[in-house]
C-alpha cells in the first residue's frame, strides 16, 4: 500500500500549516451521506486523514435512520440522491432538532453544480456551509474544522439570561 498523497489532495496542502488538531476534535463523530461509493471512498480517506470517525450512509432516509440511534457532530451530504436528498434530509433534521429541542448539528453540503440557486437551497434547507465537488482535502479540512469549532463554542456558551 502506497504512502502517497490520498485522492483528493492537490499539491500544497500541507497539514503542518494547519493549527494543531485539539483533543476534542479527535473526538468528534461525522456522518457522510452520498450514494457514490467513489466519493465516499473518498471523503473518507479526508476524515481519516483528519483523525475522525465516522459512519457513510447512502441517501438520506438512511442518514435520519442513523439520527435516530447516534449522536454526530457533524454532518456531510450530498445535495443529490435518490430516495431523500440532501436538502429533504436537512428539513426533516431541523425540524426534528427543533421538536425535541436539541443541539443543531452542523450541515456541510457538496454538490456538483455551486450556483446561487443551489446556494439559495442549501440556505433554505439549513445547511451551515456548502462545498463544490470535487472536494479536496484543502476546502474539507478548514470547512469541517470551522464548524465544528462554532458548534463547540454553542454548546461551551454559557445561556443568556
Amino acid at each position: 500500500m502506497s504512502s502517497g498523497p490520498i485522492p483528493g489532495d492537490r499539491a500544497g496542502d500541507d497539514l503542518g500549516a494547519q493549527p494543531p488538531l485539539t483533543r476534542h476534535w479527535r473526538e468528534l463523530t461525522v456522518l457522510l451521506v452520498d450514494d457514490h461509493p467513489a466519493y465516499c471512498l473518498l471523503m473518507g480517506a479526508m476524515l481519516e486523514r483528519l483523525g475522525l470517525a465516522f459512519a457513510v450512509c447512502v441517501q438520506g432516509q438512511a442518514a435520519l435512520a442513523i439520527l435516530d440511534v447516534t449522536r454526530v457532530d457533524l454532518i456531510f451530504s450530498d445535495c443529490r440522491m435518490p430516495v431523500m436528498d440532501g436538502y429533504a434530509m436537512t428539513r426533516e433534521l431541523r425540524c426534528r432538532e427543533q421538536r425535541a429541542g436539541t443541539e443543531r448539528v452542523p450541515v456541510i453540503a457538496f454538490t456538483g453544480t455551486l450556483g446561487t440557486r443551489e446556494i439559495q437551497q442549501c440556505q433554505a434547507a439549513g445547511m451551515d456551509a456548502w462545498l463544490a465537488k470535487p472536494v479536496t482535502f484543502s476546502t474539507t479540512a478548514p470547512s469541517a474544522r470551522r464548524r465544528s469549532e462554532e458548534h463547540t463554542s454553542e454548546l461551551q456558551s454559557p445561556p443568556l439570561s
